[in-house]
C-alpha cells in the first residue's frame, strides 16, 4: 500500500527530471493527470517477453511504446516497470490491454491497471 503510493509519489518528483509533462485536456475525466515519461518495462503475455518503454502513466494505466506486439484488447498482461533507483523495487502490473495502435513500425499499447504490486515477476 504505501510502497506503492510512495513510488508512485517518486515517480511524480523524477519525471520533471526527465523532461516529463503532465497531459491535460479540456475534458479531462481523470482523478488523476497522465504524466509522460521514458521508463523501461517488460511486457509479459503468456510465455512471450517483449522490451517496451512506458510513456504515459496515471493512476489507473499506462501507455507502453513497444516494436512488436502480439497481443489484443482484453488481453492480460504482466508489465515490470523499473526505474533507476536503488532504494525502489519495480512495479509489477497485472493490466488489461485496451487497445493496440499501430504507428510509424511501431505499437502503442494502452492499458488498464488491475493489480499492482511491488517486485519482480
Amino acid at each position: 500500500g504505501s510502497y506503492i503510493l510512495r513510488w508512485l509519489g517518486y515517480i511524480k518528483i523524477i519525471y520533471f527530471f526527465w523532461g516529463g509533462h503532465v497531459l491535460i485536456t479540456n475534458d479531462e475525466r481523470r482523478v488523476f493527470r497522465c504524466m509522460a515519461i521514458e521508463a523501461a518495462v517488460t511486457v509479459r503475455l503468456g510465455d512471450s517477453e517483449l522490451q517496451g518503454t512506458c510513456k504515459n502513466l496515471s493512476s489507473s494505466g499506462m501507455s507502453i511504446q513497444l516494436i512488436e506486439a502480439n497481443m489484443n484488447p482484453s488481453d492480460q498482461i504482466q508489465v515490470l516497470l523499473t526505474i533507476q533507483d536503488h532504494y525502489l523495487p519495480p512495479l509489477n502490473i497485472e493490466a488489461k490491454v485496451l487497445r493496440v495502435q499501430a504507428m510509424d513500425g511501431i505499437y502503442i499499447v494502452a492499458t488498464e491497471f488491475l493489480a499492482i504490486k511491488l517486485g519482480y515477476f
